[in-house]
C-alpha cells in the first residue's frame, strides 16, 4: 500500500500551519476509519521520533492531511535533514494499517533562512 504526497516540497523549520496532503493507496476509501495519525523519525538519529496530527477530510476518499506545524509545534524544533513519514489509520474493526507498507515516505526539513 503506497502513499502519494501531493506537495512533496521541503518543510521549513519554524513554519506554522504547514501540512502535507497524502493519498493512501491499496484501499477504496476511508469510510470505516475512526482515526489517523502520522509518525516521523529522524534518519540521522533513529531514536528521535514524534507523532503528528493527521485528519481525514473526506472519508469517501483516501486522502489524509498531516499537520507538520501544529502538533506540539514539531516543525518549530525539528532538526533539519531527512525524516521518515508513516501514516497509521485505525478502522472501526480495530485493525490498524500503516501506509506505506514498505519503506517509509521521506520528508525533507530545511533550516529557515532568517
Amino acid at each position: 500500500m503506497a502513499t502519494t504526497t501531493t506537495n512533496p516540497r521541503p518543510a521549513v523549520t519554524g513554519d506554522l500551519g504547514d501540512t502535507r496532503t497524502c493519498t493512501l493507496g491499496g484501499i477504496a476509501d476511508l469510510t470505516a476509519a475512526v482515526s489517523a495519525r502520522a509518525v516521523v523519525r529522524y534518519t540521522a538519529d533513529l531514536t528521535v521520533t514524534d507523532e503528528l496530527t493527521a485528519t481525514i477530510p473526506d472519508p469517501d476518499t483516501t486522502v489524509v492531511v498531516v499537520e507538520l506545524g501544529d502538533s506540539g509545534e514539531w516543525l518549530q524544533t525539528a532538526a533539519p535533514g531527512l525524516w521518515e513519514l508513516e501514516i497509521e489509520v485505525t478502522f472501526s474493526s480495530g485493525a490498524v494499517i500503516t501506509f506505506p507498507d514498505g519503506d517509509p515516505d521521506r520528508l525533507v526539513v530545511r533550516s529557515d533562512l532568517d
